[in-house]
């Protein structure tokens, strides 16, 4: 293994153990969710089960797989590892932030933008995957679901 493999696999190590801490203090927390009025099927207390599960499972797969990598047209080769990383934490931060303020629409836009830019999409496809998440996301979201979304900066549009 080249010393540039070794980084990349202990990166890899790293973020996976963060994803499987992060995804297991989700589930604690929804463990001691008091829901006195359960409206829906599944109910509230779902949703956070369901994430911290699939960041537990992306967690393993970092730690105990070998991933194949296909990085090397990534924006990750350009600004190295760390940098990549860090700017990932950084735009989910900023979502989690921001959500309120900018909307469903609008956040999703822009993250699924950064995302698909981060990891090395050509500007269109960028531009096709951030419109067709959000629009996907909104419809499944709002009209089969039924659910309640932030419109954000798009007040009085949707």
């Amino acid at each position: 293994m080249t010393s540039t493999r070794a980084k990349e696999r202990l990166a890899d190590r790293i973020s996976g153990g963060l994803l499987l801490v992060l995804g297991l203090a989700v589930v604690v927390t929804a463990y001691g969710f008091y829901v006195p009025y359960q409206y829906e099927p599944l109910g509230p207390k779902a949703m956070p089960y369901l994430v911290g599960g699939i960041l537990m499972l992306c967690g393993v797969r970092l730690v105990a797989v070998q991933p194949q990598r296909a990085m090397a047209q990534s924006r990750a080769q350009g600004i190295g590892l760390w940098w990549h990383q860090l700017l990932l934490m950084a735009l989910l931060l900023g979502y989690g932030l921001a959500y309120e303020l900018l909307g469903f629409v609008v956040a999703n836009i822009i993250v699924s933008f950064g995302l698909a830019w981060l990891c090395g999409a050509r500007l269109i496809w960028c531009c096709a995957v951030a419109l067709g998440l959000t629009l996907a996301g909104h419809l499944v979201l709002v009209q089969v679901l039924g659910l309640q979304l932030p419109a954000g900066l798009l007040q009085g549009w949707l």
